[in-house]
């Protein structure tokens, strides 16, 4: 599976609304996002989104953004039939204000198109990214942040489809349009980076993969500093990639460093941090390492029990990963349970998200 570096774009706010409750509202929603705590975020934007439409009227621009806003957070937190009504009604908004050929309507189309991805539904996301992309390129010479995602976002829509080459072309595009507009080491360019690793991984072409993500990390770290949670994300990927060239050793340690830099910023109890736990865990497993794994696979699953629906798809491939090991162990009864626990979240989250997958693989580790 490919890595995926998506970014969500939470909308800026109507300048002439800085005082009042729906911007206030939304900042903490946003922030909350950030910081991994989907669910606060959704509690936070659905209040921002009844201020807004009592305030200002259901068809006002602000009301579109905290729609947009909640749709984001609404699909971290695997709520997609939700996000998905809520996308679809800020993008009509966007279109009744704004037009078709406005940039802001582009940009609600690529956060919808990520949306119909998440689903399964690819052809209805690459007509909806190929509409973005219309739009975008009625403006000669438009370098933006959102048209690289647009690309990013359309070339991961095709890879899903086995679309390869038309995946890669996309990928190329942006990054050549990024290096000629902000140089070869802009932040805006590791996201792309991520996405044409996954899809040199799916070629099995390993060493281009790792060319990449320790280009994004190098990115990354000059940019943001060696400890910073973006920098995590990459090692994780990069830990992700050598578990699958069964270098078990290597993987652990970008997975340990990934963990602590997680634990530092965020604290013992966090998404991100039961992430990197299970991607440990599987390499030490691998390593018939089992009593080791068996300690962070029991921590990355309270984590999830605790912050995470029961079908989150971290969720799933925690309880699918752990599951492996008691049976590798010879402990079929708990193993069973392990397994039904996870087959019943997977057909729960399947009616919603047909892209998922049981085995660990690049949609683990963090975006």
């Amino acid at each position: 599976m490919p890595i995926i570096g998506f970014a969500l774009v939470l909308g800026a706010q109507d300048p002439r609304a800085d005082e009042s409750d729906v911007t206030r509202l939304n900042n903490l929603g946003v922030e909350a996002h950030a910081r991994g705590g989907y669910a606060k975020a959704v509690l936070l934007l659905r209040q921002a989104l009844a201020s807004a439409e009592a305030g200002l009227g259901s068809g006002h621009p602000v009301v579109a953004t905290t729609l947009s806003n909640l749709g984001e957070s609404e699909i971290a937190l695997g709520s997609l039939d939700e996000a998905e009504a809520h996308l679809t009604r800020a993008l009509d908004i966007t279109r009744r204000n704004f037009g078709q050929s406005d940039p802001r309507t582009a940009k609600r189309l690529s956060i919808l198109g990520y949306l119909l991805t998440r689903k399964g539904r690819h052809a209805e996301a690459e007509r909806v990214y190929q509409q973005a992309l219309t739009v975008r390129e009625a403006y000669p010479g438009d370098r933006s942040v959102d048209l690289m995602t647009t690309l990013n976002n359309l070339s991961e829509c095709l890879f899903l489809q086995q679309r390869f080459g038309p995946a890669l072309a996309h990928v190329r595009r942006a990054l050549l349009r990024g290096e000629s507009t902000w140089g070869i080491d802009h932040p805006q360019l590791a996201p792309l980076l991520n996405t044409l690793a996954g899809i040199y991984e799916a070629q099995r072409k390993w060493d281009d993969a790792q060319s990449a993500l320790e280009r994004a990390r190098a990115i990354h770290q000059h940019s943001l500093g060696a400890r910073h949670p973006i920098v995590a994300a990459v090692l994780n990927n990069l830990g992700v990639l050598a578990l699958q060239r069964r270098r078990y050793t290597e993987a652990g340690g970008r997975f340990r460093e990934a963990l602590q830099i997680y634990e530092d910023a965020y604290g013992p109890e966090h998404v991100e941090v039961g992430k990197s736990l299970n991607n440990l865990a599987e390499s030490l497993r691998s390593q018939n390492r089992h009593s080791e794994a068996e300690l962070h696979f029991r921590r990355a699953l309270a984590i999830c029990d605790r912050l995470l629906p029961y079908d989150h798809p971290q969720t799933i491939h925690t309880l699918a990963n752990y599951a492996r090991l008691l049976r590798q162990t010879g402990r079929k009864r708990e193993a069973s349970t392990m397994e039904k626990r996870a087959v019943e979240a997977f057909a729960s989250r399947k009616k919603t998200d047909p892209t998922e997958g049981l085995t660990v693989d690049y949609r683990d580790v963090a975006r």
